[in-house]
C-alpha cells in the first residue's frame, strides 16, 4: 500500500487528504488537516493600517506616497509559503510518498514558487482548478476515477 497526499487549496483555504492505494481497492481519502488563512478574503482596506502618507515637496507642489504591492497578494502569498512550510516539514517526517495539489491556478502560481525540489520530484499531478468546494466523496471520484457518476463542475473564486 502507497501512502499519498492530496493538497486541495485555493488562497484562503487548504485540505490534506491521506490517500490510500491498493491494488485490489480503489483510493481511499481521509482528512489529516484543514487550514484556514481568512485573511486572504478580507477586503483591501480591512488589510492596511490607513492611508497613503502625503508629503509637501515645496510651496507649490506635493506628493503622496502610494503603496506598492497589493495587500490581498501579500496575504496570499503569506498562505502559500505557510501551506508550502507545512507540506515540506511533512516530508521530511516521511508522512507521504507522492504529492497531487489541486488549485486555484492563481494560487498554483504562488504555492509553486515556494514548493522545495524535494517536493516538486514527489509531484504525481497538478490539476489547476479550484476543488475547495468539492465533498469528499465527489473529490475522490472526480480525481481517482473511482465511479463513472457525473461530479458537479467546480466554481470558480
Amino acid at each position: 500500500m502507497h501512502n499519498d497526499w492530496l493538497i486541495v487549496a485555493n488562497a484562503s483555504y487548504a485540505r490534506i487528504f491521506d490517500v490510500k492505494r491498493a491494488k485490489a481497492k480503489p483510493s481511499e481519502l481521509s482528512l489529516v488537516k484543514e487550514i484556514h488563512h481568512p485573511a486572504s478574503r478580507m477586503r483591501k482596506q480591512d488589510l492596511v493600517s490607513d492611508k497613503p502618507g502625503i508629503y509637501k515637496a515645496s510651496r507649490i507642489t506635493g506628493g503622496g506616497h502610494s503603496q506598492d504591492t497589493n495587500p490581498k497578494t501579500v496575504e496570499m502569498d503569506r498562505f502559500a509559503k505557510e501551506l508550502a512550510q507545512l507540506i515540506d516539514h511533512a516530508r521530511t517526517l516521511n508522512q507521504f510518498e507522492r504529492l497531487t495539489i489541486t488549485a486555484s491556478p492563481q494560487f498554483y502560481g504562488l504555492l509553486d514558487k515556494y514548493l522545495s525540489g524535494s517536493i516538486k520530484d514527489l509531484l504525481t499531478r497538478v490539476v489547476k482548478k479550484d476543488y475547495t468546494g468539492v465533498v469528499q466523496r465527489d473529490l475522490q471520484r472526480l480525481l481517482f476515477n473511482t465511479s463513472p457518476t457525473r461530479v458537479p463542475e467546480p466554481y470558480n473564486s
